[in-house]
C-alpha cells in the first residue's frame, strides 16, 4: 500500500515547531541556521516535499517562469541554460519554450505561460507588436531581451545598440580588407526601442571604402 503524503503538519509536529516556523525554516527564511538544517533534515527523513498547489494557492505565487526564445539561435540556447540556473538557485524553475521564429508559435507560448500562471516571463520576441503579449496580466513580471514589447507597454526590456554592433562589425571586416558588404535586416520596420537612427532595417548602414 502506498504511504500516504507526509503534510506540513505532520512535519511540524516532529519538530515541535508551529506551522509558520516550520515553513520559514524550511524556505530558509526565518530561523536559526541549526533550526533551518534541523528541520530540513527531518523533512527529508520524513519523505516530506512542498505540494506545488497547495503553495500557489496559499501565496499566489506558481514559483514557475516562462522563457521564450528561438532555439535555433545559439546564443539563445546559451542563455536559456543561464536564466534556468540563476532561477533555480533562486528557488524558481524555468518552463522553457521554442518560439522557432514563429509568431503562431509564439502566441501559443503566450497562452500557456498565462494558463500557467507563471510568476514572470523572460522572453526573445518574435514579433514584439503583437497583442498577444497583453494575455499576460500586470501581475506578471516579463522581460523582454532585444526588443520592446509595445503590445505589452510597461515590461522591462533590454535593448540591443544595433548602430554600434554594425559599424564595429563592418569595421572589422574593413581591416581584414573586405570592401563590399550585404546586411540582412529584419523585415520590422524597426527594433521598437533601440536607440534612435539604431535599427539596421530602420536606417541601412553606408559603406564608404578606406
Amino acid at each position: 500500500m502506498p504511504q500516504p503524503r507526509r503534510t506540513l503538519q505532520d512535519l511540524a509536529t516532529t519538530a515541535g515547531l508551529s506551522l509558520a516556523a516550520t515553513s520559514y525554516a524550511l524556505r530558509g527564511v526565518r530561523g536559526s541556521p541549526a533550526t533551518i538544517e534541523r528541520v530540513r533534515a527531518l523533512a527529508e527523513e520524513l519523505g516530506y516535499t512542498v505540494d506545488p498547489i497547495a503553495r500557489a494557492l496559499a501565496s499566489g505565487r506558481t514559483g514557475s517562469v516562462g522563457v521564450s526564445g528561438s532555439l535555433r539561435d545559439l546564443w539563445q540556447q546559451d542563455l536559456s541554460v543561464l536564466l534556468t540556473r540563476a532561477l533555480r538557485r533562486r528557488g524558481k524553475y524555468a518552463t522553457i519554450a521554442d518560439a522557432d521564429a514563429d509568431p503562431e508559435q509564439e502566441r501559443l507560448i503566450v497562452e500557456q505561460f498565462a494558463a500557467q500562471r507563471v510568476d514572470g516571463a523572460l522572453v526573445s520576441p518574435v514579433d514584439p507588436s503583437a497583442g498577444y503579449w497583453r494575455l499576460l496580466g500586470p501581475e506578471v513580471a516579463v522581460v523582454s531581451i532585444g526588443d520592446a514589447l509595445t503590445g505589452r507597454p510597461g515590461s522591462g526590456s533590454v535593448v540591443f545598440d544595433n548602430q554600434h554592433g554594425v559599424e564595429t562589425a563592418l569595421t572589422h571586416l574593413a581591416g581584414l580588407g573586405h570592401r563590399r558588404v550585404g546586411l540582412l535586416a529584419p523585415s520590422l520596420p524597426s527594433t521598437p526601442a533601440a536607440p534612435p537612427g539604431s535599427s539596421p532595417a530602420a536606417s541601412p548602414p553606408t559603406w564608404a571604402s578606406t
